[in-house]
């Protein structure tokens, strides 16, 4: 696959990626987006007063789902915590 769309894949991840969602219904501001050719790296902010994390959800714009992660996370309620994702556009060459 061209690398030129390769990474116009990940600066679309990086252009339409607009909040965090923890359990459903915490959201969590984006702090910063680093794109770098074919990858996309995206930091939050950080938030206290949690318990525990059993989702986190990256969405775009119009609230749509860009990627989502299923968790077992126990937080202490006083523990500062952020996240950060990192995404990788790739090829793969499938042969039959």
């Amino acid at each position: 696959m061209n690398i030129n769309y390769l990474n116009r894949i990940a600066k679309d991840i990086s252009e339409r990626a607009k909040k965090i969602l923890i359990n459903d219904s915490i959201e969590l501001e984006i702090k910063s987006i680093e794109l770098n050719g074919s990858s996309v790296k995206v930091w939050t902010k950080g938030i206290t007063g949690i318990a525990r994390v059993s989702n986190i959800k990256l969405l775009d714009e119009t609230d749509q789902v860009i990627s989502e992660r299923n968790s077992d996370l126990e937080v202490y309620a006083s523990q500062y915590i952020s996240f950060s994702f990192e995404y990788e556009a790739k090829a793969e060459v499938v042969t039959q």
